[in-house]
């Protein structure tokens, strides 16, 4: 899913967003997602978990 995403070029003339992501079949939120990333306290239990 991640490549195909990259495949959509934002501001292409001629094919809008919604045309390419439905060639590439991929829905459009998939374009627009950014994650979040995880929560300050979940990095550091992770940190403590990798040092043992």
């Amino acid at each position: 899913m991640r490549k195909k995403r990259t495949l959509v070029q934002k501001g292409r003339k001629g094919l809008s967003i919604r045309k390419q992501c439905k060639l590439w079949g991929i829905s459009g939120n998939a374009v627009y997602y950014k994650p979040k990333g995880e929560r300050p306290e979940n990095e550091e239990a992770m940190k403590k978990m990798d040092r043992f």
